[in-house]
Order: C-alpha cells, then structure tokens, then sequence
C-alpha cells in the first residue's frame, strides 16, 4: 500500500504522506497487514473475483468477533462478494 494523500490533495504547504507497507506471499500474512486497521469496517467497493469468498469469511469472522458492526456493513460485503444483498434472505 502506498499512501500518498497529500499529493492528492494539493496542499502544498503540507508534507507529502509516503508510507509503504511491507509485501507479502500469503493470505494470512496479508490479513495480518490489514487487521493493523479497521479494514472490514470500510465501504466495500471491490474485490477480486479470485478473492471473494476469502474476503467474506474474512470479515464476517472479524464483523462477529466486534459484535458492533453495523448490518449495513456486512450486508455492502456479502453483496459484493455474490452473496445477497439488503433484502437477501442470509441477512436475516
């Protein structure tokens, strides 16, 4: 990951953020780079097809394990990942 915010953002009397997180060759080192953040809590906007259900295991165990994650949230996953939607009878 590379964040570069500042550059995006114009602001040139601010430093430019340029962090760089490490790389990784598996799927349980590259959710422990993530769970660093509250990852599973953020809007979902896309996933790779390979990924899908990797992905939504993932955060259902963490949505649980929170017990305070909005069903709002797990519902914009599973969408995504072809798993029901708002009216999907799994949310329920």
């Amino acid at each position: 990951m590379i964040d570069q915010t500042m550059l995006l953002l114009d602001l040139d009397d601010e430093p430019a953020i340029d962090e760089r997180s490490e790389t990784v060759d598996s799927w349980p080192a590259a959710l422990a780079l993530m769970d660093r953040y509250p990852w599973h809590r953020l809007y979902p906007l896309a996933v790779h097809p390979e990924f899908k259900d990797m992905v939504l295991e993932a955060v259902v165990s963490r949505c649980e394990a929170d017990g305070d994650v909005g069903r709002r949230t797990l519902s914009d996953w599973k969408e995504l990942c072809g798993r029901g939607g708002p009216s999907s009878s799994e949310d329920r």
